[in-house]
């Protein structure tokens, strides 16, 4: 199936819960969404990505998890969409950001650009 996420392996597992993230109830100063609604350029049709710059933190939902990325077999979803939005806008955030899935473990911009099979230009 085109797009269908897999499962991490035990790496990218054991590295994920090394990843510090800290849970507050404020809101940061600085909030910029990565991909526009009107666009839909991510996951499916009106999906965003949220970026906390100050955090350095990506709230990915279901656009990018470690060592995968998100289905696009579902209503609205185009592989060629989600693959040049994640070069275009994903990958170009700090190799330390923490991304923050919708499922499954943490990662790094910096794991993901690395070896991330669907994001790693051969």
């Amino acid at each position: 199936m085109v797009g269908a996420v897999r499962r991490p392996s035990r790496k990218v597992m054991a590295k994920a819960k090394k990843l510090p993230i800290t849970v507050t109830n404020r809101m940061p100063d600085s909030l910029m969404p990565m991909a526009s609604t009107a666009k839909g350029t991510q996951h499916t049709e009106g999906s965003v990505c949220l970026y906390f710059p100050a955090e350095k933190k990506l709230i990915a939902g279901d656009t990018l998890f470690a060592g995968s990325i998100g289905r696009t077999d579902l209503p609205g979803g185009s592989m060629p969409k989600i693959i040049s939005s994640l070069h275009e806008k994903v990958l170009t955030l700090p190799d330390e950001t923490t991304v923050v899935p919708g499922h499954g473990p943490l990662t790094t911009i910096g794991d993901e650009r690395e070896s991330n099979p669907f994001l790693v230009k051969g």
